[in-house]
């Protein structure tokens, strides 16, 4: 009897740290990390990064900006940010995050790169970007007949 109770509080202990983190602590990691706030500035860079190397782009602005709008979606940058700690961290070492984003030196260090995560979301947003994706198709194919219409020469 002993050894049935023994088995139990060890693995009901085990599975205590073994607990992924919930969808709130890591949205508290995020808030602190400002994530969300330079995300936010990486579509407006890419948009201006395009239309400069090909001004073309621009007889379609609304309709690319929806484009990168829709990929560069904080939204589900957001769910596979939550994804990524989730399977990569338990409950107590989200904690011990939190705790560390929260201190003066770090809030001070956040203008600095986050390495793995920044990589891994940057390695799904060029997943979303895909030269036979249908909706990207759609744009080219607008820029084409609007490049054809307009026989506009277009300024870099």
């Amino acid at each position: 009897m002993k050894i049935i109770l023994i088995i139990l509080i060890t693995a009901f202990n085990l599975n205590i740290y073994a607990q992924k983190p919930s969808a709130e602590k890591v949205s508290l990691l995020l808030n602190l990390t400002n994530l969300e706030k330079s995300w936010g500035k990486i579509d407006k860079k890419e948009y201006q990064k395009l239309v400069t190397k090909s001004p073309i782009y621009k007889l379609v602005e609304v309709e690319l900006t929806a484009y990168f709008n829709e990929v560069f979606s904080w939204k589900e940058i957001k769910k596979e940010a939550t994804k990524y700690y989730q399977d990569n961290y338990t409950e107590a070492e989200m904690n011990k995050l939190i705790a560390i984003y929260e201190l003066p030196v770090m809030k001070k260090h956040q203008s600095s790169q986050f390495g793995e995560l920044r990589k891994k979301l940057r390695n799904f947003i060029q997943g979303r970007v895909r030269v036979d994706d249908p909706k990207f198709k759609k744009i080219k194919k607008l820029l084409k007949e609007r490049y054809k219409k307009n026989k506009v020469k277009l300024k870099k």
